[in-house]
């Protein structure tokens, strides 16, 4: 994957990987006026990767870049309201209300929040 700001002036700054981390940086760059271009190993995003657990503070950070762009990631992810601890048969062993339920913190997919950091 690579990504660059539209034009073919040459870049002010090049971020290596399209993670989160990177493409977080790059909106926070491109916002204060900076050319930047983005460049991954991956040609396009897939949907693989684990869940992430974003908190107050993450949401903040992303208030801090766009305000949309934080409502676009709040708006994928869940609030545990429970937690349960099962065999890979699917069995559930445990189960229990999570301690995070009713609390700001969340879970979304990585690929959701890539996606959503890409798309803006």
């Amino acid at each position: 994957m690579t990504q660059s700001s539209g034009n073919s002036a040459p870049l002010d700054i090049a971020i290596i990987g399209a993670g989160p981390g990177g493409l977080s940086a790059a909106h926070a760059l491109a916002n204060r006026g900076f050319s930047v271009g983005i460049f991954d190993r991956t040609q396009s995003l897939r949907p693989i990767g684990a869940a992430l657990g974003l908190a107050e503070q993450g949401y903040e950070a992303l208030n801090n870049i766009s305000l949309s762009l934080s409502k676009q990631v709040r708006s994928k992810a869940i609030n545990p309201r429970q937690q349960l601890l099962m065999r890979p048969s699917g069995e559930v062993l445990f189960a229990d209300e999570s301690p995070m339920a009713g609390t700001s913190f969340t879970w979304l997919g990585w690929f959701n929040l890539q996606s959503c950091l890409n798309a803006t």
